[in-house]
């Protein structure tokens, strides 16, 4: 297959050289890239791109409030963290408070996305993204061109406004945590906000903790795309666990809020203590609906989750929860609605689960919420996603909240 020729900013990060070790790098608004290495306070870089370019595996990569322009394209075997939500002058963290905000800027071909990390053959990408807004992407090209591939293969059809993270024959390891994705979109086929693969053997393994997925739209799967192609000879896998986290307020034509798709390679969903709510799936005119969490032959692990309230429209039975051809859903001390439907797959009750309205205030739990008091801790994180203690009362509550008596 013939080569792209088109030019791409891509940041490539060089082997930790012999008896160098892992530092602390800067990056500020006020701050200065010209011949910066980014590693003190008091002269810290102004992008985030030139920091990655100085950067050496098992770096830290600190950024102060404000909004950065940016396309961050890792392509080579690494180990970094990012950490946003500092004040100006680096003396405290709060990502709330003093929200790191990175918004897209176009790169090769158009493309519009905001973080990726792609893993060819032979490469091994581990990276932790903690305290940031990712926003205003837009993902324009299908993934065969940007692994550089001029003839068009479906298996690399999908977006990721936001986060595009692939492992096509390599590995991507990521955690994200206290971020937002918001406010992204996809025209190719899928993946609004998020879009998670693997293929050609490769592996893609995602955890988001205490992470808003709102307001992104796509054709399909409006806040997140999961797609495991298989590989010869050893089969692709994805895993993505989603836990303290909600998704809300997404649109697309069908699964507005999650779709995960397993094409002959393990593909795996981790639902646990999240909050899926308000999504809003409206169907092409002569197709059969599809609600917000959409399963094709891929594996669903739910517990103490609200799947709640989401819109289907026309209206159809699995507003909530479509299980598809070949698909598996295990259900554990969830609040799953009654629009759920299982359509040529299996949907495994294990016990605990309710079908009530649960009371929600601004994705928390009301006082009077029915889903106080009966999750399972068994798994649950130590804290919710504002940080309270779980348990707060005399067990677990459902949902990415825990009211706090």
């Amino acid at each position: 297959m013939q080569k792209l020729q088109a030019l791409v900013w891509v940041v490539a990060l060089v082997a930790l050289p012999a008896g160098s070790s892992a530092a602390d790098r800067w990056v500020s608004q006020g701050g200065n890239d010209v011949l910066n290495d980014c590693l003190t306070v008091a002269a810290p870089c102004k992008s985030l791109e030139r920091a990655l370019t100085v950067a050496v595996p098992s770096d830290t990569i600190n950024v102060a409030a404000g909004t950065y322009r940016v396309r961050l394209e890792l392509r080579n075997s690494t180990t970094l963290t990012l950490l946003g939500g500092w004040d100006a002058a680096f003396t405290t963290r709060d990502p709330d408070a003093t929200p790191t905000v990175l918004k897209a800027r176009p790169g090769a071909l158009g493309d519009k996305r905001v973080v990726l990390a792609i893993a060819e053959a032979g490469e091994t990408i581990s990276l932790e993204i903690d305290g940031f807004v990712l926003t205003g992407g837009n993902a324009r090209v299908y993934g065969n061109a940007l692994l550089g591939y001029a003839v068009f293969e479906s298996m690399f059809q999908d977006g990721g406004g936001g986060l595009y993270a692939l492992g096509a024959g390599g590995s991507v390891t990521m955690t994200v945590r206290r971020s937002v994705v918001t406010r992204n979109r996809s025209s190719v086929v899928a993946g609004g906000g998020v879009f998670v693969g693997a293929s050609l053997g490769g592996s893609a393994d995602v955890t988001f903790d205490r992470v808003k997925i709102t307001d992104n739209r796509v054709d399909y799967g409006g806040g997140m795309e999961l797609l495991s192609k298989f590989g010869d000879p050893t089969p692709a896998s994805v895993h993505v666990r989603l836990v303290n986290s909600i998704v809300a307020g997404n649109r697309a034509k069908g699964s507005a809020a999650i779709f995960a798709l397993q094409d002959g390679a393990p593909c795996v969903l981790d639902l646990v203590d999240s909050t899926i709510v308000a999504n809003r799936a409206r169907g092409e005119r002569d197709e059969d609906p599809e609600g917000a969490i959409v399963l094709n032959q891929a594996t669903a692990n739910i517990t103490n989750t609200i799947l709640w309230g989401n819109l289907l429209q026309p209206p159809g039975p699995g507003a909530d929860l479509d299980v598809g051809q070949n698909a598996l859903a295990n259900v554990s001390y969830s609040d799953v609605g009654a629009a759920k439907e299982v359509a040529g797959g299996v949907l495994n009750d294990l016990g605990g689960n309710l079908s009530v309205d649960p009371q929600l205030v601004d994705f928390a739990l009301a006082a009077t919420s029915p889903l106080i008091d009966v999750g399972t801790c068994t798994g649950a994180p130590a804290v919710d996603f504002e940080g309270d203690p779980r348990p707060s009362g005399v067990t677990c509550d459902v949902g990415a909240d825990e009211l706090v008596p």
